[in-house]
Formats: structure tokens, C-alpha cells, sequence
């Protein structure tokens, strides 16, 4: 099978389930990574994580983690987030980009419980955010971007919504989707030829012109706001 130069058919699958939509202030509850390989699916990391704080009952509405659950069976923060740590580490070690579904907010959440555990900031190897890609290639097409919306519209199955594993298996398959799109003519072929490096800079630069479109329609409505543009950790962190 044909893919571009930044996707060989090998990546680990990233996503949280988490305490809150603000990465800056949400805890992790849940946290999967997963292998993809050419021949398919390959080992699994699925860790239920005690975050420390109590999980609001909105979350809980999301995700179905709750907090007598975590008490009972989940890992201490501190331990999940080396855990975690290490294996995007061992990741990028092999070459592999991560892939995460809006990764602005998995990534955020990692560096953020690093900077808590005293742990500092991590280095960061190369991801690959199907979310980034879709609105980057595709930015007029109407309609939610949400995951569950995105796997619809790329034909691809999404099993266990709303779970850390499920989640990431369909983002990596949202993105294999998308770079065999890029090897044939239409929206995607801007991405026929980039090398893996190069998809971190047009990952980047997508993110942050539609940050900014954003931004200026929100001031045309009388609702000014400064949006963060950084990608893929938000520049607040």
C-alpha cells in the first residue's frame, strides 16, 4: 500500500479521558496508547488513573469513569504519568509520529501533570492530529469536526466512543484514511510529498491560520477573544 513520505503505516495511537475540557486544568482518568502497524493492530496500553481531585459528575456524563471507580481501581497520577511518559518516549525512539485527535488538548494535559509531578517539560517528538489535518485540507466543508462526526465522514469505525481506547483507534484510522487521500488528486494531495518533519511545520501553520480566522470572526461579531494558535501544546502551558 502507497502512502506519503510522513506516513509509513506504523504510529501509536494517543487519547485521555480526562476531568475537564480545559487542558490546562484537567486531570487524566484514563489514558491509552496503541500500536499500528502495516499488518494491523499491535500492543496496547490502557491505564485507569486516579487523578487526585474528583471527577465532576459532567465528566463522569462523558466518559463513565467514575470517581469510586478510580479510588478503587485506578493507578496514582505520579505513576500513570511516567508510565506514559516513557512509552511516547519509546514512540518516537522507533520513529514513529503519535497520532492524537486534536492533539492540542492530550498534549497539553501530559505537559501540564508533568510540570505538576516536578517532572518538567517534556521533548516532544512528531504527531500526526487527523483533527488538524481535516480542517486544514477540507476548511469549508459544514458540519461538527467532532471524532465521532470525523469517522463518519471518512467512513471508518469508531468503537467505545468516549473511551481512550476507542478513541485513539479511531483517530489512527481517520488518519490512514486521510493518507491514502493524499496520494491521489484532490484536497489532500498538498501533503503527497512531505516528509514527517514537514507535516510538523503544515500541522502548525493549518492550526494556526484557522485559529486566527477564528479569532477575527469572533471581533466581527463584537466578541473579541485572544484564541491560542500554538500547536500541538497550547502556549499558555
Amino acid at each position: 500500500m502507497n502512502f506519503p513520505p510522513w506516513f509509513t503505516g506504523h504510529a501509536l495511537l494517543f487519547d485521555t479521558e480526562t476531568t475537564d475540557p480545559n487542558p490546562l486544568d484537567a486531570r487524566m482518568v484514563s489514558a491509552s496508547l496503541v500500536e499500528i502497524r502495516p499488518e494491523g493492530i499491535g500492543q496496547r496500553m490502557e491505564v485507569l488513573i486516579n487523578p487526585g481531585v474528583k471527577i465532576p459528575a459532567e465528566a463522569i456524563a462523558i466518559h463513565h469513569i467514575t470517581n469510586e471507580r478510580v479510588q478503587a481501581e485506578g493507578i496514582p497520577i505520579a505513576s500513570a504519568i511516567r508510565q506514559l511518559e516513557f512509552a511516547l518516549r519509546d514512540g518516537w525512539g522507533r520513529g514513529w509520529p503519535v497520532v492524537a485527535f486534536n492533539v492540542n488538548y492530550d498534549a497539553t494535559v501530559v505537559c501540564c501533570e508533568l510540570e505538576r509531578q516536578g517532572l518538567g517539560r517534556p521533548t516532544l517528538g512528531p504527531f500526526l492530529d487527523p483533527f488538524v489535518i481535516d480542517r486544514g485540507c477540507d476548511p469549508y466543508r459544514k458540519g461538527s469536526r467532532k471524532l465521532a462526526d470525523a469517522a463518519a465522514f471518512y467512513g471508518v469505525k469508531q468503537e467505545g466512543a468516549h473511551s481512550s481506547a476507542g478513541d485513539a483507534l479511531a483517530a489512527g484510522r481517520i488518519v490512514w484514511k486521510q493518507a491514502q487521500l493524499a496520494m491521489k488528486p484532490g484536497k489532500y494531495d498538498a501533503l503527497k510529498r512531505l516528509t514527517l518533519e514537514g507535516m510538523q511545520v503544515w500541522q502548525k501553520q493549518a492550526h494556526h491560520a484557522r485559529q486566527t480566522n477564528y479569532e477575527q470572526y469572533l471581533a466581527t461579531k463584537g466578541k473579541p477573544e485572544v484564541i491560542d494558535k500554538a500547536w500541538p501544546v497550547r502556549e499558555q502551558f
